[in-house]
């Protein structure tokens, strides 16, 4: 049987039938950065690769389940050695950009793990990118923003078609093919290249597909393979054990590098693997690494390998690396996941240590197995005697239960941070922090005291246990240490003087670590942007975040609280890049959570906000809306509904903005001041949107005047922003002195004062100063609604003309904001345009020039431009770009 020069082999498959698709994504790469899309086995790597060839030296990293669970995992072979010091993504930047390359080519980036996503983010700003990602994955974030933030596009990749998979047959297999055998393989594989590819493989093998003559026929029934999955399997299946050990050793480390694997699974096996294109071997700069050809493989191997093996395989890795002598910081995680995994968890120090790792790299996850598994092997008697050498070396010699102390008070912090308050008061409570040193006892209390106040809402328990031990503890670092969990504790009652009075009061003792200064100055900072001084809350979280490399590992948590403040600050000061900026900084580092109750919330809140200032509602909702459910914070939880039912509200939604909202605050247990500022100003809006909107007025002020009893500046401006843009800022006129005495600092508040006293004024002059300074900075809804509120004005005075060109801008920024139906910009229509106005309107969108018009509806080059003036007049625009953007 002839069976080509192909048989047997998964490469050397021509490129064909993509050939448009290469076209097309070559000229976007041109002018931006890439994402392909689309299924398992479709083509997307062989298009990449295509593409990748017309560009001299391109950079290829590949995202994978293994490197998944590793800060910049993906991007490891290409870093140099040593510490990345305070800035990971800078350092690794640097080191990629060193390479001057002419494009970075992400293969699988939907697996890439936050931090090499963030880095593939931030490198598209310097470098084209070209990322593969499969479909029906949840991508990362910053993968996302490649195509959704206008620094590239997208391009889904569909299955082939019938013609193109005939084509692609006769291609590889060198000769025409029956046109039955064609139609049958495109059934079986739908269209998947990879699919299809394996199951020609399949078929040569089986001698189901022959040449007896001048044409491929197929003589017999394919093998059963209609997934893809089966294929593999049948395909794997006639391997040897040798093989089989190369594939499953690689599956579960990958990547993994080449001497190893050789020395664990034979030389000759790794080459035969590679000849079969089952792995490839990728040449780094630092050692050379082993990769599977395809991830399907080891989706296959994982499944298909017994229990026992896979742990023995696991036990295996975890030997090899620990015999190297774990160098790389990464190396602690790997092989106590791989211990973990393999059943051979007998040594809980170097388990501790890895959870310790995963903290500091924000992966509740994975620190939450090691901690657990610490935890389980901490008993005294069962400690091994080698850990106690362990011990000793970190000072657990000669104390009580020292090490099982440590394992409770790790394992009961993650249990804490996902959520499982009452297992962490369960775990520290087994422990008597009686019988251990001041270092023990104190970070036992911390974790109880965190539990019972955050995870239980028992307050007053959690303040009495702190001030009881501090009381009792004499060394003034730990002293500090419960200082800063009271001054959390007492930030979400709301006494700003007291909060002011407690950071200030620890930050001149002075601090005794970097940890202690970092957590006083982000509760002042807080408190500080939350009383409008947004100005010295943004130099605290400065100062905090200069010594991040000094606090960063002991108390990890307190990068995302910081970084949220900022945002928050940024926000209320509608400085709405800023805060863009600052969440992209957060990502970067914590990803999307990772298992933390507080940051994928965060996150989701602030991004949603931000998206709902500028009238981006769809992106709003994508943020907080079902599919994202929040993580199990309850005051964070109904903050994220509570944040959806604004958005909904805003949009004419009152049917489900009252559920959102309802969820929200039904569900707390304990109510910061931050929650309460979220819900007080969401409630107006649910009851203009209920139809209610002198009642939502009055609810504004009386939010407006209890804001001004505690000082908040902030929460003040946002509210009488409410009452003036419902319409009824006379009613505001009491408490504006407020605001005037205020710092008014950012350029939100004095934007809301002026807003306030034009509209009180009926002034339609100055409300169309306040639109502009609106649209200034980024706030389409308002700039809207002010405008709105001038055409009003202009035609309560009589000016019609004015009335009707600041109505038509009105229209065209309210056309913007993806839905928005407030009071104020409910009643605007589209500024009548004749049919002949609409019809030159359209051709022009359409790209026309004024003289092609003229042509086409066969009048004058004047009169057309004089048709488009009027348009302009009316929609209030002013070229044609602005014209496309209201009418398109």
């Amino acid at each position: 049987m002839d069976t080509g020069p192909w048989a047997g082999r998964t490469t050397g498959w021509p490129f064909v039938g993509r050939v448009a698709e290469r076209e097309r994504a070559l000229t976007i790469l041109r002018r931006s950065n890439i994402v392909i899309a689309g299924a398992a086995g479709v083509g997307k790597s062989r298009l990449a690769a295509e593409l990748a060839a017309s560009f001299q030296a391109p950079v290829r990293v590949r995202g994978t389940h293994a490197a998944g669970a590793l800060p910049l995992g993906a991007f490891a072979p290409l870093l140099p050695g040593g510490e990345p010091g305070a800035n990971p993504l800078r350092w690794a930047a640097d080191a990629i950009l060193a390479r001057r390359p002419s494009l970075l080519v992400v293969d699988d980036a939907h697996l890439l793990d936050a931090s090499s996503a963030a880095l593939a983010h931030q490198l598209s700003a310097r470098v084209r990118v070209l990322a593969t990602v499969r479909t029906g994955q949840e991508c990362p974030d910053s993968v996302a923003a490649l195509w959704e933030d206008d620094r590239g596009a997208r391009l889904d990749l569909d299955p082939l078609g019938q013609d193109e998979t005939a084509e692609l047959l006769s291609g590889v297999l060198g000769g025409q093919v029956d046109r039955a055998a064609a139609v049958r393989l495109h059934e079986l594989s739908q269209g998947n290249a990879l699919l299809l590819r394996e199951l020609v493989a399949a078929a040569l093998e089986g001698g189901v597909l022959a040449r007896p003559g001048q044409v491929w026929r197929l003589d017999g029934e394919v093998p059963r393979a209609p997934r893809l999955i089966e294929v593999i399997e049948r395909r794997m299946g006639r391997y040897g054990d040798a093989v089989t050990a190369v594939l499953e050793l690689v599956a579960l480390a990958e990547p993994i590098g080449l001497a190893p694997l050789g020395s664990l699974a034979g030389h000759e096996a790794v080459e035969e693997a590679e000849e079969r294109g089952l792995i490839q071997v990728v040449m780094g700069d630092r050692r050379t690494e082993v990769r599977l050809a395809h991830p399907l493989y080891g989706e296959v191997v994982r499944a298909r390998a017994p229990v026992l093996r896979l742990r023995r395989r696991y036990r295996e890795l975890a030997e090899a690396v620990e015999a190297t002598g774990a160098r790389r910081r990464e190396d602690v995680l790997r092989v106590a996941a791989w211990r973990l995994e393999s059943g051979t968890t007998t040594r809980p120090a170097p388990l501790l240590r890895a959870a310790r790792t995963a903290w500091a790299a924000h992966d509740y996850p994975l620190g939450l197995r090691l901690a657990e598994a610490a935890w389980d092997n901490s008993s005294g008697p069962d400690v091994p005697h080698s850990d106690r050498a362990d011990m000793a070396d970190d000072s657990h010699a000669d104390v009580p239960d020292g090490y099982r102390a440590d394992a409770a008070i790790m394992y009961g912090t993650l249990l804490n941070y996902s959520g499982r308050a009452e297992e962490a008061l369960a775990v520290v409570e087994s422990v008597p922090g009686e019988g251990c040193d001041e270092r023990r006892r104190t970070e036992l209390t911390l974790t109880r005291a965190w539990s019972l106040a955050f995870g239980q809402v028992r307050m007053d328990e959690a303040v009495g246990l702190l001030t009881r031990v501090r009381e009792e503890i004499t060394q003034r670092s730990l002293r500090q240490d419960l200082s800063c969990l009271l001054l959390v504790i007492v930030g979400g009652s709301g006494d700003l003087d007291r909060i002011l009075s407690l950071a200030e009061a620890l930050l001149a003792e002075p601090p005794e670590t970097a940890a202690v200064k970092a957590q006083a100055l982000n509760c002042r900072a807080a408190t500080l942007a939350t009383l409008g001084r947004y100005g010295e809350a943004l130099a605290d979280i400065r100062d905090a975040l200069d010594d991040l490399a000094e606090w960063h590992d002991a108390v990890p948590v307190i990068v995302q609280p910081l970084y949220s403040n900022w945002a928050l600050t940024c926000l209320m000061s509608a400085d709405l890049e800023g805060a863009d900026d600052v969440l992209d900084r957060m990502e970067s580092l914590l990803g999307r959570g990772r298992g933390s109750i507080y940051a994928a919330d965060n996150i989701a809140i602030l991004r949603s906000a931000a998206a709902r200032m500028r009238g981006r509602f769809a992106e709003a909702r994508r943020h907080v809306a079902p599919p994202y459910e929040p993580k199990g914070d309850d005051v964070l939880s109904g903050m994220v509904h509570i944040e959806r039912a604004h958005v909904l509200a805003l949009t004419g939604d009152a049917v489900g903005a009252r559920v959102a909202f309802d969820a929200g605050v039904g569900g707390q247990s304990r109510h910061g001041s931050l929650h309460l500022m979220w819900r007080y100003l969401t409630e107006p809006w649910l009851l203009a949107a209920e139809g209610d909107t002198k009642g939502a007025a009055a609810f504004a002020l009386g939010t407006a005047a209890h804001g001004r009893g505690l000082g908040l500046l902030p929460f003040v401006t946002a509210a009488l922003h409410t009452v003036a843009r419902l319409g009824y800022a006379d009613l505001a006129a009491e408490h504006l002195p407020f605001l005037e005495e205020g710092p008014l600092e950012g350029p939100y508040a004095p934007v809301v004062l002026a807003h306030c006293r034009a509209a009180a004024a009926g002034d339609g002059a100055a409300l169309e100063e306040v639109a502009a300074a609106f649209e200034r900075l980024g706030c389409i809804p308002f700039a809207a609604e002010a405008l709105a509120q001038a055409a009003a004005a202009w035609e309560r005075s009589g000016r019609a003309t004015a009335s009707r060109v600041a109505a038509g801008r009105a229209w065209t920024l309210a056309a913007r904001c993806e839905g928005l139906t407030t009071p104020a910009v409910a009643s605007l229509t589209a500024p009548g345009l004749t049919r002949r106005e609409a019809e030159i309107a359209r051709l022009a969108c359409a790209g026309l020039s004024s003289k092609q018009i003229a042509e086409q509806l066969v009048l004058s080059t004047r009169t057309v431009d004089n048709h488009l003036q009027s348009v302009y007049g009316k929609l209030g625009v002013t070229s044609r770009a602005e014209l496309k953007r209201i009418l398109v």
